[in-house]
């Protein structure tokens, strides 16, 4: 894909109205976005699918291939961990909390007239 259609196609993903519409008539959407583009451009975005198009406009846009969905990041299962093992944690502080209340004895003098 040429550098100008790729800057051309980020600009219409990061405007958002015309996506759907990119491919069918990319001339209409070059216009209203006020953007020229040369015969060949225009039948590269018309014949490429979809998927094609967006993968080389990512990597012009970032200079790498997208890796896959964001929770399978190695980043997103440490971050998982913690917070489980904290949850754990709270719980077990709550549950020694309650134990310690429920074993202890009253031993001031008026123990025996209290409810």
């Amino acid at each position: 894909m040429s550098p100008d259609a790729a800057t051309f196609l980020d600009r219409v993903v990061c405007d958002g109205r015309f996506v759907h519409e990119v491919q069918g008539d990319p001339r209409r959407v070059a216009r209203a976005l006020g953007v020229h583009l040369t015969d060949p451009q225009v039948q590269e975005l018309s014949l490429r699918p979809m998927p094609v198009l967006v993968s080389t406009a990512f990597v012009a846009r970032f200079g790498t291939r997208p890796e896959g969905p964001m929770w399978l990041s190695p980043d997103v299962g440490i971050l998982i961990g913690i917070v489980l093992v904290a949850f754990g944690v709270v719980v077990w502080i709550i549950v020694q909390g309650k134990d310690k209340m429920r074993s202890s004895t009253d031993h001031s003098p008026y123990a025996d007239q209290k409810l």
